[in-house]
């Protein structure tokens, strides 16, 4: 007799889009409400779980933007505009930390995100929005959304 997990996973609490596609969607669309409902009733081990999705979306957008050599002031202006819709707290850092990702400096990003793991999940969904944005244009961005898995488990 086979016996159910003894515990809820994080994931049974997730219905619908996955929240790291409605926090992209969010971002892509600069919806703030979206971006703040993404998240708000996840605790840290769905949270983690949503990271570790945007993580892997942003490294595809990564490598279409190491193909494509988008110049780093058009990525900048991008991440800047898709942090609009980020918390009120992290608008700027957001925004000025994929600027100087853009501009060369690899610890940027890391900086950024050591703050909190809520910041840490936003984080690369701006970076994935603006290289997105700066690579396809918005309809290639909700284009390559709309492929992603809703529920990559």
């Amino acid at each position: 007799m086979s016996h159910p997990p003894s515990g809820p996973s994080p994931h049974d609490r997730i219905t619908g889009p996955h929240p790291a596609l409605l926090l992209l969607r969010g971002y892509a669309d600069e919806d703030a409400r979206t971006v703040a409902s993404a998240l708000e009733t996840l605790d840290d081990s769905a949270l983690d779980d949503t990271y570790t999705y945007l993580c892997a979306v942003m490294d595809v957008t990564l490598r279409l933007a190491l193909t494509a050599q988008p110049a780093a002031r058009d990525v900048g202006r991008a991440a800047e505009q898709a942090a609009t819709a980020a918390p009120p707290h992290d608008e700027f850092a957001f925004g000025q930390a994929v600027r100087a990702w853009a501009a060369g400096d690899t610890e940027a990003l890391t900086r950024a995100a050591d703050a909190d793991l809520p910041g840490a999940v936003h984080l690369p969904a701006v970076m994935t929005v603006a290289l997105g944005v700066t690579v396809l244009d918005h309809d290639g961005l909700n284009a390559l959304l709309n492929c992603l898995p809703e529920d990559p488990r």
